[in-house]
């Protein structure tokens, strides 16, 4: 099965120099748990709903202070470089992925462009219905 059957077209993206109060808002209007993070056309991360409050408590000035919320961006708490896949890459290699880095979205890319995600929710799908098939 390839990846382009279960990816999310409708991927979600920030900019990296947005400010990560923007990026939560973002997330909980369109009940998503993850942005792809762009610079310009380039895909340089992930920020999640789930690695905000963990990165948050790393992030100090040069000084060792917190740094004020209203300039937290971000690129300061994004994961940097993900993992990338292909639409026609197998999905059983980007479950082993998945368990491997335990991440839980992938951006998929198709010659140079950004063009879905695919989340842990729907390989999760994916295992259900293989499941439910069976019975």
């Amino acid at each position: 099965m390839n990846i382009s059957t279960i990816m999310n077209k409708n991927v979600q993206t920030i900019a990296s120099d947005a400010l990560v109060s923007q990026a939560m808002k973002d997330m909980n209007q369109k009940e998503i748990r993850h942005l792809v993070v762009m610079d310009g056309e380039s895909v340089v991360g992930i920020i999640s709903n789930r690695g905000i409050p963990i990165n948050l408590a790393n992030l100090t000035d040069e000084d060792d202070n917190f740094k004020m919320w209203s300039e937290i961006k971000v690129k300061d708490l994004m994961t940097p470089n993900p993992v990338i896949f292909n639409p026609g890459d197998e999905v059983v290699k980007l479950m082993q992925d998945a368990i491997d880095t335990k991440f839980g979205a992938f951006p998929i890319m198709d010659k140079g462009r950004l063009i879905g995600i695919v989340t842990v929710i729907d390989l999760l799908r994916v295992g259900l219905e293989a499941l439910q098939s069976k019975n």
